[in-house]
């Protein structure tokens, strides 16, 4: 069975009894439950070496303590097509850290995604650093693919049902510094929501996010030395017809300077977003997940802190 810490609404879960085939429905039937209710879980055992997970990290915090001039250029695109380096309010809703985000260029391939900017010019010059973001990346995507597929059982899909909906993705991994003390006891993220299918957080100790239940309350995400929080998008919500949730999350004010990897799944640019069958009365309109997701880039961030 896996193992769901107590007294708290985000379960902690042994990813190994599913990969394993020890105890698939046991997992199964946990995340379900946890994408009805917090839409959040955390994975242990998932199979990410804990080499990639640590150089990330460490090489996240090499990156952000370069001088302005030696982190590459910014660039910043509209939309869910951001990339480079981002200072101050430019990062994702108006947040006062800083951010590096890469991404697979539309058309090019989801297991070696294009740098930041053109060719390889976005690209810090720091040792490990350009092998050791792509290999996070790729491990990632193929970690987050394999929970969508663990989903299915839940949903009533069959086997691999989502497997056609990621095979150019547009998935992106960001790596994020939070600095200390944020001005006015602003939050270290403000309240959004992510728009893609699912979201995979990793950090150099807690995360500090904070997910807000369907009670209206704010739980911590438990702590777990290399576990990984993943966190249900609206994409996924949409296709469960709103039966998953995709709850606003926060980071709050850090008394540390804080780090953190955010990798962010997306489905292809065509696949098509609407209610599964025998999830009832469908609640919105098929729409493609390129416009979907450009149609609600920023929306959330806003609509999120105006409700605080």
């Amino acid at each position: 069975m896996p193992h769901v810490g107590e007294d708290i609404m985000i379960p902690i879960i042994d990813w190994q009894d599913f990969s394993s085939g020890k105890s698939p429905e046991d997992i199964t039937a946990c995340i379900g439950g946890a994408a009805r209710t917090s839409g959040a879980f955390v994975l242990t055992n998932h199979g990410i070496p804990r080499g990639v997970l640590r150089d990330v990290l460490e090489l996240t915090q090499v990156f952000f303590d370069l001088g302005e001039d030696s982190k590459g250029p910014a660039v910043i695109d509209s939309g869910f097509l951001t990339r480079g380096w981002c200072a101050g309010s430019k990062t994702a809703g108006g947040d006062s850290g800083e951010s590096f985000t890469i991404g697979r260029a539309l058309g090019g391939s989801d297991t070696a995604p294009a740098s930041p900017g053109a060719g390889d010019t976005g690209w810090p010059e720091i040792d490990g650093f350009h092998e050791a973001v792509l290999d996070m990346y790729k491990e990632m995507s193929a970690l987050s693919r394999v929970v969508m597929r663990a989903f299915e059982p839940d949903l009533a899909l069959p086997n691999s049902f989502f497997a056609s909906h990621f095979t150019r993705p547009m998935s992106i991994l960001s790596l994020l510094r939070y600095p200390v003390g944020q001005r006015g006891g602003e939050q270290g993220a403000k309240v959004h929501r992510q728009n893609g299918a699912l979201s995979l957080i990793v950090s150099e100790g807690d995360t500090g996010v904070e997910v807000q239940t369907l009670s209206g309350d704010w739980v911590p995400a438990p702590h777990v030395p290399s576990g990984i929080l993943v966190k249900a998008g609206d994409c996924l919500a949409r296709w469960s017809n709103d039966a998953y949730v995709s709850s606003p999350m926060r980071v709050p004010q850090q008394n540390m300077r804080h780090h953190a990897v955010v990798f962010a799944l997306a489905p292809n640019t065509d696949s098509i977003v609407a209610p599964l069958p025998r999830t009832g009365s469908p609640k919105y309109a098929p729409i493609t997940a390129a416009d979907y997701l450009l149609q609600t880039a920023g929306e959330f961030a806003a609509g999120a802190s105006a409700a605080e």
